[in-house]
């Protein structure tokens, strides 16, 4: 899979013709397009930009690397997932898990691991790798988001998805952790 990575700003407008026949917030203006910013093998996904700075981190081919401005930098070389798989990523933003007397580390993310015991993994803004969870449970582990509003309690949250054989029904089952 080759996916480039695209810089997009909507909702900008510079005043121009408009399409009026939609309504939205973007009739002020022209529809944003994406542009070719670079070249990345494997992209599964990739966080907003670190606090303070334009660097996003990328989980891509099995590792985790860092953008910055168009430079491509290794981020922890003690982690590796196996290629093909998609352990989606999310960086916690260090707020405190209401009613567990913790908060996750600012500036850590946590992956998906879909091998060796399904879980999550987290690594440190140093790159250290540690098993953070185990997912229990049979199923296709398919999201990993932090609770950044707080209707959960600021918790890190997992979603597996499982198809029944028997019964052909489908359900998706969403998991809560408390913080480290």
């Amino acid at each position: 899979m080759v996916c480039s990575l695209g810089l997009l700003a909507a909702g900008c407008g510079d005043g121009g013709p408009t399409n009026r026949t939609h309504a939205t917030s973007l009739t002020a203006g022209r529809l944003a397009t994406w542009q070719r910013f670079v070249h990345v093998r494997g992209v599964v996904d990739l966080t907003p930009p670190l606090p303070g700075t334009a660097s996003i981190r990328v989980a891509a081919a099995g590792r985790l690397e860092t953008l910055s401005g168009r430079r491509l930098h290794r981020f922890s070389p003690d982690y590796s997932a196996p290629a093909g798989l998609e352990p989606y990523i999310a960086p916690s933003s260090g707020q405190r898990v209401a009613g567990a007397g913790c908060r996750f580390p600012r500036g850590a993310l946590f992956a998906l691991r879909l091998t060796d015991g399904h879980g999550i993994t987290v690594v440190d803004e140093d790159g250290h790798v540690r098993r953070f969870a185990a997912l229990h449970g049979a199923g296709l582990e398919d999201g990993i988001t932090f609770d950044d509003g707080g209707r959960f309690g600021h918790r890190l949250l997992a979603t597996t998805y499982a198809k029944g054989v028997e019964r052909r029904c489908r359900r998706s089952t969403a998991a809560a952790a408390s913080g480290s």
